[in-house]
């Protein structure tokens, strides 16, 4: 084997240009398959970077036409009333519910500027209160905001996230505490998100956490819908479950408002599987399908491809073939379309050893051993 590899390099060594050819064919091959299927398993097998992630689920509203849609925070009460734990305290019927918490969420633009200073657009999750034990996750400085700083009026709070802080307020643990500017009030800064604390392909870019301030009307319109669910499961529940205790609510919501809830469905489903649709699924999958097209391309064209030809064997004089006979003497007066014959005595060697002549006759232009001697 190891002569082989050693031929095979001493091959190689001898035409650099093929060589790196099949080098660069290889090396683009190999590298767009790899990141195709890299961006295959962050996509679509790579779990949430959060504590038994496999238990969190997004809850997703269906209109009648089969699109997604949000929620209401009015619905959102009544399903963490009727289907989480939390909500049920102590009572008998809390583990027979699906959802151990529930939380809800909306993402803003906000607009924060120093003095002195342009202002700068920063984005936030608005949460509820019940977000740090459905996530279990604790801020890495300060504190988490309580049930009571969702009340308007009390609601001046903010958690920064790890890049934020570093970025823009250079990791000072002095932070906390401090007040900025945030769209023409003040915000109290209670704390800073862990650096794990990050999953861009369900938030986007957060670059702040606060918590969900209501106001009276928003929340008693049950058309504003413009919240997102994430919820935990209660032990001994899957998605399926879930989405079975979903429906009888649902359709309580149809007979009671079926002017905007009628054939409104919903799907319990984790947090990496909502983070494409279908459409995208496919293309993913698509994607990964033409790197493995791209590498068989390659590999196709170099085992296809002509090397350099090898150096040609040396010449055997006729001298050292007897059988062979002499090339014809050329004559301007010989018929171009007849070759001479060669000569009987430059042949007598290969006539001794042949055997004898057939039955059918002698080749034309070819005298016998016995018709030379005569001669």
């Amino acid at each position: 084997m190891f002569s082989a590899l050693r031929l095979a390099f001493r091959t190689l060594g001898r035409t650099p240009g093929f060589t790196t050819v099949a080098l660069i064919t290889l090396a683009l091959g190999i590298g767009v398959n790899s990141s195709m299927y890299t961006l295959v398993d962050v996509l679509l097998f790579r779990s949430a970077p959060y504590p038994e992630s496999d238990q969190l689920m997004f809850v997703q509203a269906r209109n009648a036409q089969g699109q997604s849609d949000g929620f209401s925070f009015r619905e959102f009460e009544e399903m963490r009333n009727d289907l989480a734990a939390t909500a049920a305290g102590g009572a008998p019927d809390a583990a027979s519910r699906p959802f151990a918490t529930l939380i809800a969420f909306s993402q803003w633009n906000n607009a924060y500027a120093e003095p002195g200073q342009p202002a700068e657009r920063l984005f936030s999750a608005d949460c509820t209160a019940d977000f740090f034990a459905t996530f279990r996750v604790q801020p890495f400085l300060g504190r988490a905001f309580s049930p009571a700083e969702q009340v308007p009026g009390h609601n001046q709070v903010a958690l920064l996230s790890h890049a934020l802080w570093q970025s823009r307020f250079g990791g000072d643990p002095a932070v906390v505490g401090r007040t900025i500017r945030l769209n023409a009030e003040q915000v109290t800064i209670i704390g800073v998100m862990p650096a794990t604390f990050t999953y861009p392909l369900f938030w986007g870019k957060i670059d702040l956490w606060r918590p969900i301030t209501i106001p009276q009307h928003i929340v008693n319109d049950r058309d504003n819908r413009l919240f997102g669910i994430v919820a935990r499961l209660n032990p001994g529940f899957t998605a399926a479950t879930a989405e079975a205790h979903l429906k009888p609510l649902l359709a309580r919501w149809a007979q009671d408002y079926p002017k905007n809830n009628a054939g409104r469905g919903a799907r319990v489903m984790t947090l990496t599987e909502a983070t494409l649709d279908s459409t995208g699924r496919f293309l993913v999958w698509l994607l990964a399908g033409i790197g493995l097209v791209v590498l068989f391309i390659a590999c196709f064209n170099l085992a296809t491809s002509s090397s350099p030809a090898p150096p040609p064997a040396p010449a055997i004089s006729p001298s050292a073939r007897p059988w062979a006979p002499p090339a014809p003497a050329s004559s301007a007066t010989s018929s171009p379309s007849r070759l001479s014959s060669p000569s009987p005595a430059a042949c007598s060697a290969c006539w001794s050893a042949r055997s004898p002549t057939p039955s059918w006759g002698t080749p034309s232009g070819w005298a016998t051993p016995a018709a030379s001697s005569s001669r």
